[in-house]
């Protein structure tokens, strides 16, 4: 008997499958390095925890205002990349 699985069900089997091969891939990768000195770890926490902060602040902008303030610094930001791109050409 052959069963026929919707598509999404099976990207998210794969997906979940191949996450520990991968997530083992990074930590190897990354303990290599660290290892090897190739890694500035006060950089690489400090931009962490900017991050963190930054995704922190953003998630509270949007529940709070919602569109009215998100879109237009969306607009910026493409704005500025195409900017960017163009003068890159």
């Amino acid at each position: 008997m052959i069963v026929s699985l919707p598509l999404p069900l099976v990207l998210f089997i794969e997906t979940q499958s191949l996450m520990p091969v991968i997530s083992q891939a990074v930590f190897d990768s990354m303990v290599t390095f660290l290892l090897g000195g190739h890694i500035l770890l006060l950089l690489g926490l400090t931009a962490s925890v900017f991050s963190i902060a930054g995704h922190y602040v953003g998630a509270g902008m949007v529940l709070k205002n919602g569109t009215k303030v998100i879109r237009p610094i969306i607009l910026v930001v493409l704005a500025l990349l195409f900017i960017k791109i163009i003068f890159n050409l």
